[in-house]
C-alpha cells in the first residue's frame, strides 16, 4: 500500500490526526529506524479537494496521499499518491472494523478503563434496517455480527 521508498521500513506506530507544525494529517506513520513520521492524507479520489497548506506540508515532509481511485489529476504532483482497490478495502474493513472501532474509542472517547466491562450501544433503526436487523438476529443468533 505504501510507496516503494518506504518498503524497507517496518511500521512502528500509526497515529490518527495529530497536530504537527500547525497542520493535522489524517495519519502519521512512524517507522522503526526512521526518525521522522510520514504524514498521510486520505481522500475519496484524486479529484477530492486538498488545501494548499496540506499539499505543501506533504511535499516538505515526504508525505503520501491515499485514495480509492487515481483519476490522473495532476494536483498531487511531487507527492506520492497510492490508490486502493475498493474490493480489497471492503474485504479488509470487514475483518478489521471491530478492532478499529475499539481502538478509535480508546483514543477518542478515552474508554481505556472500561474495556473489561460489558458495553451497550443504542442503535437507531430506520426504514428497512429494522427488518434486516431482525433477520440477522433470527438467522445468526449464535454468532456476533455488526451492521450499519
Amino acid at each position: 500500500l505504501l510507496p516503494e521508498r518506504l518498503h524497507n521500513y517496518n511500521i512502528n506506530l500509526i497515529e490518527p490526526e495529530s497536530n504537527k507544525q500547525d497542520y493535522r494529517a489524517d495519519l502519521n506513520i512512524y517507522f522503526k529506524n526512521k526518525e521522522d513520521s510520514t504524514p498521510v492524507e486520505v481522500k475519496w479520489n484524486s479529484n477530492s479537494k486538498i488545501g494548499y497548506n496540506q499539499l505543501k506540508y506533504l511535499k516538505e515532509n515526504s508525505g503520501v496521499i491515499i485514495s480509492f481511485e487515481n483519476l490522473g489529476d495532476s494536483k498531487f504532483n511531487e507527492v506520492d499518491h497510492i490508490s486502493i482497490d475498493v474490493e480489497d478495502f471492503k474485504s479488509w474493513i470487514k475483518h478489521n472494523i471491530s478492532k478499529l472501532t475499539r481502538e478509535s474509542l480508546i483514543y477518542q472517547a478515552e474508554i481505556k478503563n472500561n474495556l473489561n466491562v460489558n458495553q451497550y450501544w443504542i442503535v437507531m433503526l430506520r426504514g428497512t434496517a429494522h427488518k434486516n436487523w431482525d433477520r440477522m438476529i433470527n438467522e445468526f443468533s449464535n454468532k456476533s455480527f455488526w451492521a450499519f
